[in-house]
């Protein structure tokens, strides 16, 4: 019973009052109300340039493939059928092909991928005319390859010395003697160990005795040579070198040519002293100073006694003809043999004052560097003519030389053509080349 209203509560109120729980719920948080629908927009497609033989979507098509305004390559064929005036760029060239033969045309239209280079064997000679070029307008195929780059030495590898970098030809003279040259026309290597001073034994050497009877100026020069070395036994009378006084010069037209002296005669005897045991200054001082008449002995090797020596003209050239102008030909002092050259030698000099002077060095143990000459040591290699004539014309007539020529083994194209004004002198020459030398 409802004790507020005396009514009484039937059994359904009961029932609900019974399910209220005797606490109440606590209390929950307001909640704001949901935002309303965003709507979300899908990314519009990137525009992408056509792919190779991919025409854009969207566009016409054209036979083929290709969109309508896009240039399809050239090597398209005609369609299988197609009648006459058919544009030739509508099938591609694998139409009808197998499988595999497909795949390598397929392999060599391709365009290489980035960073391969171009097989040169697919580029033809017309492609490479029109082809610009990178190093200016010349054609690819008269281009140069650009120089290496010169890449310095790494470390720890030795550097080239200068003369392998740049090699040079060295034709100093030193001690009589030229280094050889690359140059095979040049005889001039001819001169090594040609010259030197002849030695002398008893059985190579002849004496002969001149008298001077009043002369005071005698016209020839005597110097001084000494044969002791390091290690020779040495000469008690002389102290430790011996000396010899050798004749060096001949003045000409002096008495000692008139007299008959020879170049390179060694003083034996001065009157009834012997020379050979007094140092050569006393030697010299006794030729100056004793009285008159003087008698001196001298020794000279038989090679001396074989000397040949004179003036002649000396051309070097090609071929085997004699130059055409009497001016081409260039006069030089000869001597075969001699004092300071085997019999054999065949020397030229500028002038005889030079050949003097060069036997003064070399008997006084000089360098001759500095001294042109050219020696040959004539074997049977060298091929010596028979002499010849020649004519010239001059303002005073005709002018007859004979000459002859002289082949070098040493020199491939050159020939020493020899001549003299006098004959008597040139023959002379030619009988002692001839010795020695063959025909030819």
């Amino acid at each position: 019973m409802d004790f507020l209203t005396g009514s009484e509560i039937n059994d359904d109120i009961k029932k609900q009052l019974a399910s209220i729980p005797s606490q109440a719920p606590a209390a929950q948080p307001v909640m704001a109300p949901p935002p309303p629908p965003q709507q979300y927009y899908a990314p519009q497609p990137m525009m992408m340039p056509p792919q190779y033989n991919m025409p854009p979507v969207g566009y016409p098509q054209q036979p083929g493939g290709y969109p309508y305004g896009q240039q399809m390559p050239s090597h398209q064929h005609q369609m299988y059928g197609a009648p006459q005036g058919t544009s030739s760029q509508m099938v591609p060239q694998h139409y009808g092909a197998s499988q595999q033969q497909q795949q390598q045309q397929q392999q060599q239209q391709a365009p290489p991928q980035y960073g391969m280079p171009v097989p040169q064997q697919q580029i033809s000679s017309q492609q490479q005319q029109r082809q610009p070029s990178q190093y200016g307008t010349v054609p690819m195929s008269q281009q140069q390859a650009p120089p290496q780059q010169q890449i310095p030495p790494q470390y720890g590898m030795p550097v080239p010395q200068y003369q392998e970098q740049y090699p040079s030809i060295d034709t100093s003279e030193s001690n009589g003697t030229r280094n050889k040259t690359i140059n095979d026309d040049d005889d001039d290597d001819e001169n090594v160990e040609k010259l030197q001073v002849q030695m002398r034994s008893e059985s190579a050497v002849e004496r002969y005795t001149v008298r001077f009877e009043h002369e005071q100026k005698l016209g020839m020069l005597l110097e001084r040579r000494q044969d002791w070395t390091p290690g020779q036994k040495k000469d008690e009378n002389n102290g430790d070198k011996i000396e010899d006084t050798v004749v060096t010069m001949v003045i000409d037209g002096g008495a000692a040519q008139s007299k008959g002296i020879v170049l390179g005669s060694r003083l034996i005897q001065i009157n009834d002293m012997d020379a050979t045991k007094m140092p050569y200054s006393k030697n010299l001082d006794l030729v100056k100073t004793l009285s008159r008449p003087l008698v001196l002995v001298f020794e000279r090797s038989k090679a001396s006694c074989d000397t040949a020596k004179g003036v002649c003209l000396i051309r070097k050239s090609a071929g085997t003809a004699p130059p055409s102008s009497i001016s081409s030909w260039k006069q030089s002092y000869f001597v075969v043999g001699g004092a300071v050259a085997k019999r054999n030698v065949l020397q030229f000099y500028d002038n005889k004052a030079l050949y003097e002077d060069i036997v003064v060095k070399m008997f006084q143990n000089h360098p001759v560097a500095g001294l042109k000459y050219k020696a040959y040591a004539i074997s049977s290699t060298f091929k010596c003519s028979e002499i010849l004539s020649k004519s010239y014309k001059s303002a005073g007539g005709n002018i007859t030389l004979k000459y002859f020529t002289l082949k070098n083994p040493n020199s491939k194209t050159k020939t020493i053509k020899i001549a003299a004004e006098n004959p008597s002198v040139l023959f002379a020459l030619h009988s002692h080349i001839m010795r020695y030398a063959s025909k030819g």
